[in-house]
């Protein structure tokens, strides 16, 4: 896997990190388990337009965890406990960035201007190592 990530990549990466866990049917919809155990089934979309009949794209877990209200990208309190629970280190020589992000027991190192957005890498660089 190359080092540019898709936010479907990583916000699943997150999600896996935090416990969540999800799998797709065979019909399509997503059924989602949260880290406190809840199960639930969400995107159970219709897969044709009514009024053009045009087939619709299927749901992605990014949008099954999305109606589960799980946004590490835009949620600073689901960024947070993504640090907290996996014990990254912060950086910042402002508070308009740029931010720094990494993981010392692993050497994983984000950096960039969105705060989010390096949390979440650096937990997706060290999923992809650990699977």
């Amino acid at each position: 896997m190359s080092e540019q990530m898709t936010d479907l990549e990583i916000t699943r990466a997150c999600a896996e990190a935090m416990g969540w866990r999800a799998w797709q049917s065979k019909h399509g919809y997503w059924n989602v388990t949260s880290p406190e155990g809840e199960d639930s089934v969400v995107c159970d979309w219709n897969k044709y337009d009514a009024q053009t009949g045009e087939k619709l794209r299927e749901p992605t877990i990014y949008d099954a965890l999305a109606e589960c209200d799980y946004k590490p990208l835009h949620d600073k309190a689901q960024a947070m406990d993504l640090v907290i629970k996996l014990n990254l280190d912060l950086s910042c020589k402002t508070d308009k960035g740029p931010y720094g992000v990494w993981a010392e027991h692993g050497g994983y190192v984000a950096i960039g201007d969105d705060l989010l957005r390096c949390i979440c890498l650096c937990v997706a660089k060290m999923h992809r190592e650990q699977a």
